[in-house]
């Protein structure tokens, strides 16, 4: 099993550790999943853990024969998740991948526990979406009383009425490039960055939020993510699967 303790993003790291959070977020985090070939051409399996602020904090890159042949690698791959918040580029292959793991570490586990664990990066970024608009329509509503109210104006801005329909339509509105290397790497790379680049308009959605009163009042206190992703890191964070 191969493993890295330091980022694969050492500039992505330094930049989102800048950053400033409404809020802290107590839960370990998310696991990103991807399959494809290695920089050999062999079938493997790459599992990033990300912290909930973005940020990669370990990396795995494991021949698929091994992960779903061999029953200890499983069971650590698994144990990787558990208590975690998991994606992928495609839903699908993240439940193939935890059907198999399942399967392979011989735990027994009724009904699809990975179901509420799970998010997509897509639906957390049409919150945001979402959350905007309402925000921005609570603050024209009023400056139609009170012209000295300033309207809301967002670094990165997107039309609400558009919104991307799947990964790779979102990287193009996040204007990330394709990483570089073998394809396994490349794509849990991908998401990596875009789960970071998510916590960034999120961050600046909410910090709207916390400095203007009314808003707060409308709309509650400034929240640590998207629900789609806060949502499956709480049901995450009282998950424990029997390894």
């Amino acid at each position: 099993m191969t493993s890295g303790s330091a980022s694969p993003d050492a500039t992505a790291h330094n930049e989102m550790s800048n950053r400033q959070f409404p809020g802290f977020f107590a839960a370990l985090g998310c696991a990103v999943v991807a399959i494809g070939d290695d920089a050999g051409g062999v079938p493997a399996l790459a599992l990033w853990l990300i912290d909930p602020e973005g940020v990669a904090t370990g990396a795995w890159v494991v021949p698929q024969e091994q992960a779903f042949g061999d029953r200890a690698v499983a069971r650590r791959l698994l144990s990787c998740v558990t208590a975690r918040a998991v994606t992928g580029l495609d839903p699908a292959v993240v439940e193939s991948v935890l059907v198999r793991l399942t399967a392979t570490a011989g735990t027994h586990i009724a009904g699809s526990w990975w179901a509420s664990l799970s998010f997509s990066p897509v639906a957390a970024f049409r919150q945001i979406l979402q959350r905007r608009a309402a925000y921005e329509k609570s603050v024209d509503d009023r400056r139609a009383i009170n012209k000295n109210i300033v309207a809301l104006e967002w670094h990165h801005d997107f039309a609400v009425d558009d919104p991307p329909a799947d990964p790779e339509a979102l990287r193009v509105a996040s204007g990330l490039a394709m990483p570089a290397g073998a394809p396994v790497v490349r794509d849990v790379l991908l998401l990596s960055r875009l789960l970071s680049w998510l916590v960034e308009l999120w961050s600046e959605t909410e910090q709207a939020k916390s400095r203007r009163s009314y808003l707060q009042d409308e709309h509650g206190a400034p929240e640590d993510l998207p629900p789609a992703w806060s949502g499956a890191m709480s049901a995450a964070a009282s998950a424990r699967l029997p390894l």
